[in-house]
C-alpha cells in the first residue's frame, strides 16, 4: 500500500503538535488525519471492507478482417518482432478510428488468424458500473456504426503509410460484467490489495468486497475482534477489555487480566523465597565448611605437627657467651617402663608459706 504523508497544513499548528504522517493520501488538520473516501483508522492505513466502485472498465469482443496486411506464421507469435511491429500499428490506428466512443481506454488483441489478417480484439472503455449493460450496449452499436462506414483507416487518420483497410463485415459483441477480475481495474482501491477483494453483486449491487465483509462467503470471523484490511491483507484486530485480553489469529483466545496479575504476584513471592532458602543454605555450607578446615588444621598440628617438628628440630642451649645448637635424641630403649614411681602429693601447711609433701 502506497503510504503517503501530506506536506500542506492548512490549519496553523499549536506548538508542540505532533505531525501525523497520514497514509492513502490522508491530510492532517492540525488535530488528525482526514481520510479519503474508503479509507480509515488514525493514519487512514485501514480500506473498508466493502467498497461500491463508481465505474468499471467494460469489454466489447470485435473481430475485423484486414484486407492490406498479408498473414505470416510469425503473428502467431506474440513475442515474434513482425507482431510487436504489428500490435502497435493497430493500436495507434484504432485509437484514432474509436475517438467518437466516449472513455475509450484502448484494444488488446486476443487472437490473430489467417484470412488476409482476422483479428479479434477487445475494445476496452470506462463506464458506470449501476449501467453497465445499457452503456456497453450502446458502446457495441457505436462501433458497428464506426467499422461499417470505414473501409481503411486512412479516412480518418490521413496516414497512408500505416492504414488498414477492413472488410465490410465484422463482428462485434458486448461480454458482461467480468466478475473475476472486475476488483483488480478499480481505481477506488489501491493497487497493492486489490488481490483481496472480489467482486459482488448478489443483491442487485454490485461492489468489491474483502473477507473481512458479512457478504463474502469465505468471512473472516474475528471473535472478540475487528477485521481489517491493510496491504498485508485481512487481519484481526483484538479487543482489550477490562477483565480479558484476546489474542490468537482470530482473537479466539481469552486471557483473564486478574488472573496474570495474580500468577505474576504469586510467582515474584516463590522466587523471593527460593533466593533466601538458598542464600541461608549457603551461609550455613560456608560456615561449616569454615569449621571443618580449622579442626583439620589442629588435628594435623597435633596428629603429625608435633612429634615431626619435635623430632626436627635443632636442641638449643644457652651460655653467657652465646648459644649452641645441637640435636637431641633421647635413647629410651634401656628405661625400665615397669618400675613404679612414688610422686610425693603437695600439701599446705597451716600458718606458714612453706609446702611440704606427703607420700
Amino acid at each position: 500500500m502506497n503510504i503517503s504523508t501530506d506536506s500542506t497544513i492548512k490549519t496553523t499548528l499549536k506548538p508542540g503538535v505532533v505531525i501525523l504522517p497520514c497514509q492513502n493520501n490522508g491530510t492532517f488538520d492540525g488535530n488528525k488525519c482526514v481520510c479519503k473516501l474508503n479509507f480509515y483508522g488514525t493514519l487512514c492505513e485501514f480500506i473498508l471492507e466493502a467498497i461500491r466502485p463508481v465505474s468499471v472498465t467494460a469489454s466489447v469482443d470485435v473481430t475485423v478482417r484486414v484486407l492490406n496486411i498479408n498473414y505470416t506464421k510469425e503473428l502467431e507469435d506474440f513475442t515474434s518482432a513482425e507482431y510487436k511491429e504489428f500490435e502497435t500499428r493497430f493500436e495507434n490506428e484504432m485509437k484514432i478510428m474509436y475517438k467518437p466512443i466516449p472513455n475509450y481506454e484502448g484494444v488488446k488483441i486476443i487472437s490473430l488468424k489467417e484470412g488476409s489478417v482476422v483479428i479479434d480484439h477487445l475494445l476496452l472503455v470506462k463506464v458506470p458500473i449501476d449501467t453497465y449493460d445499457d452503456v456497453t450496449n450502446e458502446v457495441a452499436n457505436k462501433v458497428t456504426t464506426i467499422l461499417e462506414s470505414t473501409n481503411c483507416t486512412d479516412e480518418i487518420t490521413h496516414n497512408i503509410n500505416e492504414t488498414l483497410c477492413f472488410n465490410y463485415t465484422a463482428t462485434v459483441r458486448n461480454l458482461p460484467i467480468n466478475a473475476t477480475g472486475i476488483c483488480s481495474n478499480v481505481s477506488e482501491i489501491p493497487q497493492e490489495v486489490q488481490q483481496y477483494y472480489t467482486f459482488y453483486n448478489d443483491t442487485g449491487i454490485a461492489m468489491c468486497i474483502s473477507r473481512c465483509s458479512s457478504l463474502s462467503p469465505d468471512r473472516i470471523n474475528c471473535n472478540k475482534g475487528q477485521c481489517s484490511v491493510t496491504w498485508q491483507g485481512p487481519h484481526c484486530y483484538c479487543e482489550t477489555s477490562d477483565e480479558y485480553w484476546y489474542t490468537g489469529d482470530r482473537c479466539q483466545t481469552a486471557i483473564s487480566k486478574p488472573g496474570v496479575y495474580a500468577g505474576v504476584a504469586v510467582g515474584l513471592f516463590v522466587l523471593l523465597v527460593i533466593i533466601v532458602a538458598l542464600a541461608v543454605i549457603s551461609y550455613r555450607r560456608r560456615k561449616a565448611s569454615d569449621s571443618d578446615k580449622l579442626i583439620e588444621k589442629e588435628m594435623r598440628w597435633y596428629e603429625d605437627g608435633y612429634e615431626v617438628d619435635n623430632q626436627d628440630a635443632p636442641y638449643s642451649t644457652g651460655s653467657a657467651s652465646g648459644s649452641t645448637n645441637s640435636s637431641f635424641q633421647p635413647n629410651l630403649d634401656k628405661v625400665n617402663t615397669n618400675i613404679k614411681m612414688n610422686i610425693p602429693r603437695a600439701a599446705i601447711v597451716p600458718g606458714g608459706s612453706n609446702f611440704s609433701s606427703s607420700g
